[in-house]
């Protein structure tokens, strides 16, 4: 399947075809109805529920080294802006993978290899540059809002691109973190490649 074709919206037949995991059967049309989303439906939405939609989602395709370790799944909040509560009000009441889902605001400029997602919420390159430099073999994806951050670093983007929204994915920074996305996740995204 070529990677910018998206999954049928009813993936039931195909979730027998090839007899997948049960949480795959959910997960795909999820991820494809939040990707097709477009602006003003997901304005409607409430940008901040879609993305706390996605952070939820992606953590279900991703898996991290030692993730069965884990007590629970973090994610950091990097300059949180005004819609912070709603995307914690949404995910700190979840669970995924039988663990429970933490969002904090990340205090500072710093970022520890206790986190597993590092979301950003704030288009500043300037002060991102020197945090995406300093943990980029850490095991913490970076999911970020502005798809330019992708060209720093960042793992994940999700971002409004010709009346829906996308998300893109840099598979080889996230390999170089340990961490595996599901070949799923990898035919819904579009693929990022670095400029060398």
């Amino acid at each position: 399947m070529n990677r910018n074709t998206t999954f049928p919206y009813n993936s039931r037949p195909l979730c027998k075809r090839r007899r997948a995991s049960l949480l795959s059967c959910f997960l795909v049309p999820t991820i494809f109805v939040l990707a097709n989303l477009s602006p003003g439906r997901a304005a409607e939405l409430g940008n901040e529920r879609i993305y706390s939609a996605f952070l939820f989602n992606f953590i279900g395709f991703l898996t991290w080294p030692q993730q069965e370790t884990f007590s629970e799944f973090k994610i950091g909040v990097w300059k949180a802006s005004d819609g912070f509560q709603i995307i914690a009000d949404d995910l700190n009441q979840k669970t995924s993978k039988g663990k429970k889902i933490k969002l904090l605001r990340l205090a500072g400029e710093t970022v520890g290899p206790d986190l597993q997602i590092v979301f950003i919420d704030d288009p500043d390159t300037n002060s991102l540059q020197p945090v995406l430099s300093a943990t980029r073999l850490f095991p913490v994806v970076f999911i970020s809002r502005f798809r330019e951050h992708l060209a720093l670093g960042a793992d994940i983007a999700i971002y409004p691109e010709a009346g829906k929204m996308r998300f893109e994915i840099n598979a080889d920074l996230l390999q170089n973190r340990k961490i595996q996305a599901s070949s799923q996740l990898l035919k819904l995204a579009k693929i990022h490649k670095r400029e060398l």
